[in-house]
């Protein structure tokens, strides 16, 4: 892994991951991504009962992809309004 001394040497690694929450582009630095996945509608379906309760309110579908269990989350529900407000605020 990369040695980290400066703001300069962070700022190097980052990469932006932009998502529309509430109709609002927001970006988000991030250390790094694995992996960006293209993911066909057949392997996924709404969430079972298995899932139900409050937290299963954030999942829009849940999936199978070889061998990985897929959670697909629904932002909107996720941040509420005054979280996303300032997060639009920040520079």
């Amino acid at each position: 892994m990369t040695e980290i001394k400066t703001k300069q040497d962070y700022e190097a690694l980052l990469q932006l991951v932009s998502f529309n929450i509430y109709e609002k582009k927001i970006g988000v630095d991030i250390l790094k991504v694995s992996e960006v996945l293209r993911i066909p509608k057949n392997v996924t379906e709404a969430p079972s009962e298995l899932v139900a309760g409050i937290e299963s309110d954030y999942i829009t579908t849940v999936g199978k992809l070889e061998d990985r269990l897929l959670i697909l989350l629904d932002l909107n529900k996720v941040f509420n309004t005054e979280q996303i407000e300032l997060l639009g605020s920040m520079n």
